[in-house]
């Protein structure tokens, strides 16, 4: 384990203080390599009647804040994370995954466990798609790519879908590049486009469609389906 920062946070609380003692670091497995953020301890310290008399201390251990993994052997190279932010209960992650330059997946997933105006469940949003050694179709048109969609209490805000056209906002739901680099601007588009609403679903389909040799036309396309209706 390979130790790359040490974290020590304090905060001020209405009856007393939150101390927080983290590390980050990084564990290589072989062809895995896996990094940790800010695992450690909290503490909270309470002034008055307490376990310490005239103050009390409640240790309890903080799990972290995010979690990375690349791999490198089997024929298959990539990597992806999974990272947490208490204050908006929700989990956020993506991987990406290349198989002998055949074909490559690219995942992404929300999840919250608090919905709007404090109502209890939770919302996911599901992106997934595949790009592959292109599939003729004919009179020149080739399959290069396939993906999905699902959300729970989830819906879709056309607008941001329609400006999506022209500031590239589709390319961070279609089919995206360089994910890693990309995370916070795709994830930052997909809670803007797909925000959490009760009782509300979305699905669809995804291709990508080039034609030409050398590829002279290439399209990306998406059917978002929102029940129930409107």
């Amino acid at each position: 384990f390979a130790l790359s920062s040490f974290t020590i946070e304090l905060k001020t609380e209405d009856e007393g203080l939150e101390v927080e003692s983290s590390v980050s670091g990084n564990l290589s497995l072989g062809p895995l390599s896996i990094t940790v953020q800010r695992l450690g301890l909290k503490v909270e310290v309470s002034f008055g009647d307490g376990n310490l008399g005239i103050f009390g201390l409640s240790p309890r251990f903080k799990p972290p804040s995010g979690l990375g993994l690349s791999v490198d052997g089997g024929g298959f190279k990539g990597g992806g994370f999974i990272g947490f932010d208490p204050e908006e209960k929700s989990y956020s992650g993506m991987l990406e995954l290349e198989f002998q330059d055949q074909f490559t997946l690219k995942a992404f997933a929300l999840l919250t466990t608090r919905l709007p105006n404090a109502q209890s469940g939770f919302s996911l949003l599901i992106v997934i798609n595949s790009e592959f050694t292109p599939i003729q179709l004919g009179f020149g048109f080739r399959l290069n790519g396939v993906g999905g969609l699902l959300g729970l209490n989830r819906t879709v805000k056309i607008e941001p879908l329609r400006v999506g056209l022209r500031d590239n906002t589709l390319g961070s739901i279609l089919f995206p590049t360089d994910i890693i680099a990309n995370a916070d601007r795709i994830l930052s588009d997909l809670k803007q486009v797909f925000p959490p609403q009760s009782g509300r679903f979305i699905f669809g389909p995804m291709a990508k469609i080039t034609w030409g040799t050398p590829t002279l036309l290439s399209a990306d396309l998406g059917l978002v389906i929102e029940v129930p209706d409107p």
